[in-house]
Order: structure tokens, then sequence, then C-alpha cells
């Protein structure tokens, strides 16, 4: 969702040096204030101002947070209609273009809801008028990015040179579909079968995958050329790796055998904590270079789905294993779960629920966490969780608990970094949308 920078607020772009060429930062800039038209001659008193004057935004992107004042003689008009019209191949988030109405609240103020950005890169006018005449507008300069990118609060860095039907596989990094890894606009590989990606700040990337050549990691700038797992292997995580027969690999040492799913994933002091299920053993867990302990004796059918955390297909249980053995049981009837550490060390899980509503817990294994629950836009059979907090639709709409974050997606890979900002990755099925 783009953020919008207040009037009194100075716009001061951070500074981001590129790792690689052809990978470019970007922050949506305020345009000019456009002066509101001037009120025509009439008795009433009635002033109307949106919070922004100008705002910019990107082609399949989201306009989130606008919110405009209605006074009288310099009071709060509680209880008025104001209508919002959208400009032409704008849409509201559930893809009606109607001019829609608002009442405003006992500070004469309405919230408008989040507005799909259209169109080619240009000009354009969001409307707000009240049956007294009072009217302003919002400037919107709409701008055209790249289809590949990663969205960092206000930040965009964008790769022109991924092609699209390329996947994400973790914080910018995508597999085309000719198999060329690409990490930040780098590539890095061909002939990819697979990869997993993470990170634990938005500049600390590591990738792991396999090639002709076999398993290989990256991380910290620099590529490590593992010789242990075959290029029969698989990627489950990073510098982890599933071979034939089910050998576990960390790197080049066998962890485990008879494994059935696993998972890695960086914790708050940076160690990449391992879990894995085995068919004969039951769970284990591994912190950086420290010893494997066993966590618990889970039925072989339970799969690992992050840190310390298991899902049953059976029946969608979700359980959550502290490091003493201790279960608890999360959620039942759950569907496409993920999991992954927060900047506080706790386990961040996110699945749909039941009722199809996108559930997010985060808390400790047994002190019965804090549970949010969003039915506030629409759950599908194939929705799929891609980061903490955040879904892909079918129809390519990208949502986080907050709401829509862009649309016509196609793929997305989303985690939250040191500083605990979103970072979404995803890949668009073309950089300008008409609604």
């Amino acid at each position: 969702m783009t953020e919008f920078m207040h009037h009194d607020q100075v716009a001061t772009p951070r500074s981001r040096r590129a790792i690689v060429k052809g990978a470019a930062w970007s922050i949506p800039v305020i345009a000019a204030a456009v002066a509101a038209p001037a009120a025509s001659a009439s008795t009433t008193a009635f002033t109307l101002t949106l919070s922004e004057d100008a705002v910019t935004g990107a082609s399949c992107d989201v306009l989130s947070g606008l919110t405009a004042t209605l006074q009288n003689n310099g009071q709060p008009a509680a209880g008025e209609s104001v209508a919002i019209t959208l400009p032409p191949n704008f849409a509201w988030s559930d893809g009606s273009k109607d001019v829609r109405s608002f009442i405003t609240d006992s500070a004469g103020q309405i919230t408008l809801d989040a507005i799909k950005v259209g169109g080619a890169a240009g000009n354009a006018n969001i409307v707000a008028t009240h049956s007294s005449s009072a009217t302003d507008i919002t400037a919107v300069t709409v701008m055209t990015l790249s289809d590949a990118l990663t969205k960092n609060g206000t930040l965009y860095e964008e790769y022109p040179m991924i092609p699209a039907g390329s996947t994400t596989v973790g914080p910018g990094s995508f597999i085309t579909p000719a198999g060329e890894l690409y990490i930040r606009g780098t590539l890095m590989a061909s002939g990819v079968t697979s990869a997993v990606g993470d990170h634990k700040s938005f500049d600390h990337f590591s990738v792991s995958w396999v090639d002709a050549a076999g398993a290989h990691t990256y991380e910290s700038g620099a590529t490590q050329n593992l010789t242990a797992p075959p290029a029969t292997a698989t990627a489950v995580g990073v510098h982890l790796f599933l071979g034939p027969g089910n050998a576990l690999f960390e790197g080049d040492n066998v962890l485990d055998t008879n494994v059935t799913s696993a998972h890695a994933a960086r914790n708050e002091t940076d160690h990449n904590v391992k879990t894995w299920m085995t068919s004969d053993d039951g769970a284990w867990m591994k912190i950086g270079q420290n010893a494997a302990v066993k966590l618990a004796n889970h039925p072989p059918r339970i799969q690992v789905v992050g840190p310390r955390t298991f899902f049953d297909p059976a029946n969608g249980t979700i359980s959550l294993v502290a490091a003493n053995g201790t279960i608890t049981q999360i959620e039942s009837g759950a569907r496409d779960v993920r999991s992954e550490f927060n900047i506080n060390g706790q386990v961040v899980i996110t699945w749909i629920d039941a009722a199809g509503n996108l559930a997010f817990r985060t808390g400790a294994a047994n002190d019965g966490g804090t549970i949010i629950r969003t039915s506030g836009f629409p759950r599908t059979a194939t929705s799929k969780v891609v980061g903490p907090g955040v879904c892909l639709e079918a129809n390519g709409d990208l949502y986080n608990m907050d709401g829509l974050i862009a649309t016509n997606v196609t793929s997305s890979y989303a985690v939250r970094d040191s500083q605990d900002k979103l970072s979404t990755t995803y890949i668009r099925n073309g950089n300008v949308c008409t609604f």
C-alpha cells in the first residue's frame, strides 16, 4: 500500500546504494500541490479538505489512508455525506468504480476505502464533494514500475530484467521459466531446479539453490559451492537440502535420514534454525551450530511448516512445540500454513482458517499467544499464504492484514525485516492496470 506524506512533512529521500546494476531504488515523491477549485458563491460556510494535496501511486498498486474533513463555520460537521469520485481506470479495492458516499464522524472526518491505481503514467484527480458545493481534490501522479519489484515500507526496488512468468523464491529472488536464478537483479545461476531465499535485514540476502553442478548457498555477498548434496537434491531452506533417500544436508553435513519435511529460518540473533520431521523418530530442531534436539514424537504424516511449527493435513491442526517439548495446539481446520520468527524471536504463524479468514498468531508456544483474524476482504479456495499476514488471491490481489497491497500479482514472497517492516517481493502480469 502507498503511504502518504502529510502536508507538514519534508520529503527526505533515504539513501540506498544499489548492490547491482539495474536494481535501483525509488521512493514515491509528493507532487507539487494543486490548488483546489474555488468554492462557488454560496451562503453556506462548509469547507471540505482532503488530507493530501498530491500523491504518487504506481499503476496496479494501491492508495490507502486518504481522509477528508468537513467543517461548518470552522467546526466539525458530523453526520454529513461526502461523495468521492475516482479518476478513469481507478477502482475501489472491491473492484467497483462508483461514486462512493461516506458519512462524517463526530470529528467531521471520513476515511476513504483503499483505491486501486490504474492507467498508464500520467496525472489524475480524486475528487471529494459535499451537497453545499464544498469540494477538494487530491492530485495523483501515476507512475509505472517494473513487473518484478520489492516493496519495503515506502521504498521500491525494481528488477526490469526479470521476465514475465517468473516465480519469487525469496526476498528479491526469482527463478525464470528458463531456470535462471536472479538475486536482486544479478544472474546467479542457470539450470536451477529448486531455490529458497531468506533475509535478516533488507541488505542481508541469503539464497540456496540446486543446479546441474550441485548445491550452492549465496550469503553476505559470497557464494559457497557445496560438494555433498547431489544435483538431485532439493533446496528446502537456506543451507538446507533434502537429498535422495530422504537424507537431510546442512551444507555438506548430513543432519539426519528418513526425513519427510524440513524448514530453515533466521531467528532474532541471526542463527539459522532448522526444523525437520522423520518417518521413524519424530520432530527435531537445530539452532546454528548447536547439537540437534528432539522436539516431539509426531506421527510421520505431520509436516514442518516453519520453526517449531507443524501441520497435520488430515485435520488441519497446527501445533507449536516449545524447546522443552511442550506441544501447544494452535488451530484445527486450517490450511495453507506458514511460520517464521519475528524480531523478538517469537514464532509468527499465518494461515487460512476454516471460515476462510486470514489468521495471524504471534507469541510463545505455551502462553496462548494472540490470534488476529480478518474477514474484511475475500478469501477463496485458492488463497495462498505468501508471508507473515500476507496472502495472494487467484485474481492477483495481494493482501496483508491491513488490506490490499497490490493487484495483478502472479507470485509473491513476503517477510518482515530486522526493523519489523513488511518487505514484499512480487511479480505482476503487466505493469499497467485498467479497472
